[in-house]
């Protein structure tokens, strides 16, 4: 897989986070490229942001008209470990931020009724 180049205004966190999940043996790849479409997500609407505001995760997080459950919640999950990240690095003195906590993930969930045949 080609570098991917980070512009937004977390790059440099992004680009750590990414560093640190290969160094202890995960794949990454796709992940990475979630985390350019959150990249350019924040470069385009909060370009000045310097904390992971509760606004910019739940505005990402928020289903789009064109995409499904599963792609949401894997949205989703990428931000809340990405946040998880930034959380416990050695910028956590600096960190005023919002990642999702696990039960949010049930937000995302559909409810289903039975239905007899």
């Amino acid at each position: 897989m080609s570098a991917i180049h980070y512009k937004g205004p977390f790059k440099e966190h992004i680009q750590d986070h990414i560093e640190l999940k290969k160094a202890v043996g995960y794949k990454y790849d796709t992940d990475a490229k979630n985390l350019k479409r959150f990249d350019n997500f924040t470069a385009e609407r909060y370009p000045e942001a310097i904390v992971l505001s509760k606004e910019i995760v739940l505005d990402w997080c928020s289903k789009k008209t064109y995409e499904t459950l599963a792609n949401q919640c894997s949205r989703a999950s990428v931000v809340r470990q990405f946040g998880k990240y930034w959380q416990k690095s050695l910028d956590r003195t600096h960190f005023d931020g919002f990642f999702l906590e696990p039960r949010v993930a049930s937000l995302f969930r559909t409810h289903f009724d039975d239905f007899i045949f």
